[in-house]
């Protein structure tokens, strides 16, 4: 099994329109570079709101310090502001995650061909993937007969049949159980 030694699969984090887009299969992307954002106009309005929401609270915690028989509930309307500036602040963290970058630089090798502004997707929908395609790691499964035959470090050529090419490299682990099930796939 030949794989990409990092990976990146783009999803969308909530649902909501696609904006920004600046990605399509065969870019090559670096790092951090943006790929798209996802506007969510009921996270937008949730933000609108949480922060008159809090503006409110302030101007009722400036009013109570005014009068000596009202500083008893500030207390009170502080743990408000602290409850109100927490949700804010995960919504405004949601709208970041909503601003999709490449956690990996490489190319765009898959991505929705229909992809288009203005179009709505589900949350947690697969948009893509990146990876750098030179950058692999090869799965081998030797017989148990040969196992003693091979060693962390040693190099070693996988030939691909399909193609006919080499991709040489050096044995970085050697699981002596045989696995059902990989972590990458």
């Amino acid at each position: 099994v030949i794989a990409p030694r990092r990976n990146q699969v783009v999803y969308a984090p909530s649902s909501g329109m696609v904006a920004d887009l600046q990605a399509e299969q065969g870019h090559v992307v670096s790092q951090g570079q943006h790929l798209l954002t996802i506007v969510s106009h009921e996270l937008e309005s949730r933000i609108r709101s949480l922060s008159a929401e809090l503006k409110e609270l302030e101007q009722q915690k400036e009013l109570l310090s005014l009068e000596v028989y009202d500083r008893s509930l500030i207390p009170q309307k502080n743990e408000e502001v602290t409850q109100v500036q927490a949700e804010l602040a995960t919504a405004l963290k949601q709208m970041e995650q909503n601003r999709l970058k490449a956690e990996v630089p490489g190319t765009i090798y898959e991505w929705d061909e229909h992809l288009r502004e203005g179009m709505f997707v589900a949350k947690d929908t697969v948009l893509g993937s990146i990876a750098r395609p030179l950058d692999t790691i090869v799965h081998a499964y030797v017989p148990e007969d040969r196992v003693q035959d091979v060693a962390v470090g040693d190099e070693a050529e996988y030939y691909s049949g399909a193609d006919f090419q080499t991709i040489k490299g050096r044995i970085t682990n050697i699981e002596p159980i045989r696995r059902e099930h990989l972590a990458h796939l």
